[in-house]
């Protein structure tokens, strides 16, 4: 029984997802991969609105996502892909994400590029908010200094914008009320990256990513079915 027992631990530990390698500059190389496809996920949103809509766009997106990100997952986790221990937490998740998606795909399609894109990363603004108030963080004098800025910046640059779009009176009211756009979907990925640094502590990142997209996929479909173009 000892033997059977010890023989029971040693298959359970092997199917135990090794932690993660904890790497400096393994992030930041990771960090600055992320954010050169990401711009390039920006362009391919701007060309492709005309034509599918912003939610078409998401969806397409995220449908396309799903068998790149399968087999990693598969690979890794085999039978045991979809099980996981933070449904609800994941469900939050993949709705901020969802939410986010929606405020800035349709800001990217209507907003001037760069204003949309400066306002979208106000997002460390409001990670540093939310961790002080949910997680529990105590962020120093230098970081809310940082933050007092970042947000006078936002404010510059949403008069700026407004300035350099021009018009009527009709449509600079218009912009002003778009213009919240990006700044709501910096305060879902905010939300976003908020539950990650919890659930990241209880799934893997590919059983993440892969349950962002199924649950992502629908909201989508219902999001762009009324404008949908084949």
């Amino acid at each position: 029984n000892h033997i059977i027992m010890k023989i029971g631990a040693v298959s359970r530990a092997a199917m135990v997802p090794p932690a993660p390698r904890q790497s400096f500059g393994l992030a930041v190389f990771w960090l600055l991969t992320s954010m050169i496809f990401y711009q390039g996920m920006i362009g391919t949103i701007k060309a492709l609105s005309p034509d599918l809509g912003p939610y078409g766009v998401g969806f397409w997106r995220t449908l396309l996502a799903i068998p790149m990100i399968l087999p990693f997952v598969l690979n890794y986790h085999r039978g045991q892909f979809l099980a996981v221990k933070s449904h609800r937490p994941l469900a939050s998740r993949a709705s901020a994400e969802f939410l986010l998606s929606l405020c800035f795909f349709m800001a990217i399609a209507t907003l001037p590029l760069a204003l949309a894109v400066a306002l979208i990363l106000t997002v460390p603004i409001w990670i540093t908010l939310g961790a002080g108030v949910f997680l529990g963080e105590r962020p120093g004098v230098h970081r809310w200094a940082a933050v007092a800025l970042g947000f006078l910046g936002m404010l510059v640059i949403v008069d700026v914008g407004g300035a350099d779009v021009g018009g009527t009176e009709g449509e600079a009211a218009v912009l002003n009320w778009l213009v919240l756009l990006p700044i709501l979907g910096a305060m879902f990925w905010a939300a976003s990256n908020l539950i990650l640094r919890r659930v990241s502590q209880r799934e893997s990142v590919g059983k993440i990513m892969l349950w962002m997209v199924l649950l992502q996929a629908p909201l989508f479909m219902v999001a762009a079915w009324p404008t949908w173009q084949w």
